[in-house]
């Protein structure tokens, strides 16, 4: 199947949500091939804001297009070239490849909640998981438009300490959402050590 051709259905967003100026020089050039087949590209402005304003911002922008779907890239991940097809070919509402946690490059960035507690999880091909890092993301659009918004949020009570992206899974999965890893899909978290 061509890639160009695949990619006139579904109309792609592709979001790099950043929230100071770095981003790897790998890291820019692996979102480029991916920006070669989107139909739009946000970029934040430099400013120093949280994460959660970033994202929120970012989806509000995506929102005024007529984009089918939002592809989320992080500055410090290598994707593979065509991850972008291989996560719209799932056809799934909301689909991450995989990719180990930045520190740990052993420990996956795939959770499984058990007991209330989300352990990380190492799968192998398309699988459910109930939550992941926003870094390879793929969002259908109605997601965004069927859930209230902040879509983004820390949640930080007496009983837990909730990322913006747990936030937004266990929004999704109240509105009748599921989310999925590609574990053979992979991709690469960078750091300054590796360089």
């Amino acid at each position: 199947m061509n890639l160009v051709n695949y990619m006139k259905e579904p109309k792609v967003a592709l979001i790099c949500p950043h929230h100071n100026e770095m981003i790897y020089t790998q890291a820019a050039l692996s979102i480029m091939v991916q920006a070669h087949y989107a139909d739009k590209l946000f970029f934040p402005s430099f400013a120093t804001v949280s994460m959660v304003v970033v994202r929120n911002n970012l989806v509000e922008n995506a929102l005024k297009t007529d984009c089918s779907h939002f592809l989320f890239l992080d500055g410090d991940e290598l994707f593979p070239e065509d991850m972008m097809l291989k996560l719209l070919t799932h056809n799934k509402d909301i689909v991450s490849a995989y990719v180990c946690v930045k520190r740990h490059p052993e420990k996956p960035n795939a959770y499984i909640k058990h007991n209330s507690k989300y352990m990380p999880y190492l799968g192998s091909g398309l699988e459910e998981v109930d939550a992941v890092g926003f870094g390879n993301i793929l969002v259908k659009r109605e997601v965004f438009e069927k859930m209230e918004k902040p879509w983004f949020a820390y949640e930080d009570s007496k009983t837990k300490i909730t990322t913006e992206e747990i936030y937004f899974f266990e929004k999704a999965k109240k509105l009748g959402y599921k989310l999925y890893c590609d574990f053979g899909l992979r991709c690469q978290h960078l750091s300054l050590g590796a360089l």
